[in-house]
């Protein structure tokens, strides 16, 4: 085998076999800023998402239900020495101490982006993609011993 052929089989190998060689930063998450809103379990869900500034991003999701609000949450994603990390804490603060849980991401192919902690039952993971008309959040992780999923089809809130 001559030199050039080599040389392409070597550098070939390194594209299938290192991986993505892009590592994501938080201005990649960029997309998931702005006021979003579905309809989901008998109300609407708003997720807001601050623009990226310093290496973090705060965000914050509630469920309204008429003039109830049964459902919140407050959010950050931070660059951290062991990678980009989601931290979410589910409940308003006045409802007593809380520890925020760590969600690590561990993909982002340049439209959805793949926040993991595998030891939580549900979720388990989050992931949130650009879509043309949007964005898509799903969540996932075991409920009740079988494996469960719930999706957000999220439109940006106009006002």
């Amino acid at each position: 085998m001559n030199k050039l052929a080599v040389t392409f089989l070597a550098i070939a190998a390194t594209q299938t076999f290192a991986g993505p060689t892009h590592k994501a930063k938080i201005e990649d998450l960029s997309f998931l800023s702005g006021t979003w809103t579905c309809k989901i379990w008998g109300g609407t869900f708003e997720e807001s998402w601050s623009r990226p500034a310093g290496g973090s991003m705060l965000g914050y999701g509630r469920l309204m239900i008429g003039k109830d609000v049964p459902f919140m949450e407050l959010m950050s994603i931070e660059t951290r020495p062991e990678g980009i990390i989601m931290f979410i804490l589910v409940d308003p603060p006045s409802k007593g101490k809380k520890e925020p849980m760590p969600f690590k991401l561990t993909s982002f192919d340049g439209k959805t982006a793949v926040f993991e902690l595998p030891k939580n039952e549900f979720p388990s993971k989050v992931s949130y993609s650009k879509t043309p008309t949007g964005m898509k959040c799903w969540i996932e992780g075991m409920q009740g011993g079988k494996k469960s999923r719930e999706e957000f089809g999220f439109k940006r809130m106009k006002g």
